[in-house]
């Protein structure tokens, strides 16, 4: 029992403050950078959780080689931009690629020795840098909790989307005056719930969605279960409430009427059907049940598909139409891909891209009342912003995605709730990434605390104290629960 007792200490502190500010990160984290104040909140509250988090991470006994390569890769993503605020000479400024420009237009407002860093918007540049602060406290602090903890945050993250998606179908029956709104300006009848953009809203949707699979197919599952009659009801309760996320999920997701999203929900509700390894997987009563319990979850998905459809048909159908910005967002790619080619190797600057494509966009692909504020795909972005850098950086993180991908399925004999974690996570960044071809879902903090949350699941990395302190709790609980269930044997036997 006292290693129980050091489970339930540990938990206190950092397993609290992660979860509140896991919470709050959903509640303030809806806004781009232009929400000041939701953004000094969130970097105020994540400041200490990095540094704390920091400092157990490096001060561990034992350091997984993992964790230290991760460690590193974030230490040299972070060099990027402060690489790019260090002051230069003027002589070397101007021959930067793409800062003629900015030296011409400074010549012409009356500045005769223009000159900076590398960074063409220094102060966006800082703004950018110091957002990463609430993702990468996420981050760091879910990977110092153990299984036990991160099951909660899982819980916690279900539980925070569906209150989620219950204030987005509110706000899809009120109109914009109703104080369902969080934000001025927004269209009457659209579901963002705390967002600010139903884009990111139906991304939140799809993104939970392989988690609450998750507790639906282990809820069926009854490899290593005990068959205790408080275990079944259990097993039935999440069930229950595991499908229930999914059908609220899909549903909300398509009230959205964001047309990558109902593209990308249709991806992730095939993808999670591979969530579990079905031939070695054991369902209650007789093996041959087995089909009808697969044919009952198709049919479960299938119906909340069509039964969201019949009520948001036309809401959605409206919003495939395709409309003049819809059309130039190619020309959008086109232009954003020139100039980050004319901007190697070093890129324009992190948070740059709205002041540079301004200036170089053309002016016979400017559409009256439209403002460019991103390029609606965020690998081009990317890659304008921070050059040969940042694609270097871009694809050491997918060789590291498809690893992980690559061991999570090709275990095919475990059929836990680890694993099924393990795999939601990768369906939930695959399906992030593939979103970010067309949008860019991760311009928010709520969702890049959830991408990095899925990156620190998909891990897997803790200090190993923490491990063995939870298996030696486990070994003790079930010796205790053994050791009574003896001594009440003998006392009925005497």
């Amino acid at each position: 029992m006292k290693a129980q007792g050091h489970i339930e200490e540990r938990r206190t502190p950092l397993f609290i403050f992660t979860c509140l500010f896991i919470i709050l990160t959903f509640v303030l984290g809806g806004a781009n950078e232009n929400d000041w104040l939701a953004n000094v909140i969130l970097l105020y509250l994540a400041t200490p959780l990095v540094l704390i988090s920091l400092y157990r991470l490096m001060t561990s006994d034992k350091l997984s080689g993992e964790l230290s390569f991760i460690l590193c890769g974030l230490g040299i993503a972070l060099t990027i931009p402060l690489l790019q605020l260090v002051p230069l000479p003027e002589s070397l400024w101007r021959e930067l690629p793409i800062h003629d420009l900015a030296a011409r237009a400074l010549s012409a407002a009356g500045i005769n020795h223009p000159s900076g860093p590398l960074s063409l918007a220094p102060n966006l540049t800082w703004v950018s840098l110091l957002s990463t602060l609430p993702p990468l406290a996420i981050f760091l602090s879910v990977l110092l909790l153990n299984r036990n903890e991160r099951r909660i945050v899982i819980l916690v993250l279900l539980v925070c989307g569906v209150l989620n998606a219950i204030f987005g179908l509110v706000q899809s029956a009120q109109n914009s005056e109703s104080a369902f709104y969080f934000y001025p300006g927004m269209i009457a009848g659209d579901a963002t719930g705390f967002f600010k953009n139903r884009n990111h809203f139906a991304a939140q949707m799809y993104a939970l969605l392989p988690f609450a699979a998750s507790m639906v197919v282990n809820s069926l599952n009854l490899s290593s279960r005990s068959s205790r009659r408080g275990k079944i009801i259990n097993d039935y309760l999440s069930l229950f409430l595991g499908l229930s996320c999914v059908f609220i999920f899909i549903a909300t997701c398509i009230f959205a009427r964001s047309r990558a999203g109902v593209v990308v929900l249709m991806v992730a509700i095939v993808w999670i059907l591979f969530l579990p390894d079905w031939k070695n997987i054991k369902f209650r009563g007789k093996d041959s049940g087995k089909s009808l319990y697969l044919k009952a979850l198709g049919a479960f998905l299938g119906i909340s598909v069509l039964f969201s459809l019949e009520y948001a048909f036309y809401r959605v159908m409206n919003r495939f139409e395709v409309d003049s910005f819809f059309g130039a967002r190619q020309e959008v790619a086109h232009n954003t891909l020139e100039t980050a080619i004319k901007a190697l190797p070093y890129g324009t600057g992190l948070g740059t891209f709205q002041k540079i494509y301004a200036v170089v966009e053309p002016v016979e692909n400017v559409l009256p009342h439209k403002f460019i504020n991103r390029a609606h795909n965020d690998y081009l972005e990317f890659f304008l912003e921070t050059g040969a850098a940042g694609l270097l950086i871009l694809a050491i993180f997918l060789f590291w995605y498809g690893a992980h991908v690559w061991n999570a399925w090709r275990q095919a004999s475990a059929n836990n709730l680890d694993q099924y974690l393990t795999r939601a996570s990768c369906i939930t960044i695959g399906l992030l990434l593939l979103h970010s071809f067309v949008d860019y879902p991760l311009r928010t903090h709520v969702m890049m605390g959830l991408f990095a949350l899925s990156c620190a699941l998909l891990a897997g990395a803790q200090p190993e104290e923490s491990k063995i302190s939870l298996d030696t709790s486990e070994i003790s609980i079930e010796a205790e629960q053994d050791h009574t269930h003896n001594v009440r044997r003998r006392k009925r036997s005497a």
